[in-house]
């Protein structure tokens, strides 16, 4: 994701939400009245920046996944095959000093 991508889901996701949130109250058959408007918007704007938090954490935590699947692939490399290193004696190189 480039760096225009980051930035305004930062803060094009905490809206989003807000609307879903509205939409989904009327849709379900609910009344909006001005007393639950106003306690869905503070606390929309409680969270509003652990929300922008989340696709940074997101980025991090699938970066955290591939570091430990390539340490574990590493860890579990069986030990080098000594029959295929062929040990050359410093006389035999074409490039002695």
């Amino acid at each position: 994701m480039n760096g225009v991508g980051v930035v305004s889901s930062l803060y094009f996701f905490p809206a989003v939400l807000s609307a879903v949130v509205f939409a989904s109250y009327i849709g379900a058959g609910n009344y909006l009245s001005l007393d639950v408007a106003f306690t869905v918007i503070t606390l929309l704007n409680m969270i509003k920046d652990p929300l922008r938090a989340l696709p940074l954490f997101i980025g991090k935590f699938l970066e955290f996944l591939v570091s430990m699947k390539r340490i574990q692939s590493f860890l579990l490399v069986d030990e080098v095959n000594t029959t295929l290193i062929r040990k050359v004696d410093r006389e035999e190189t074409p490039f002695s000093i």
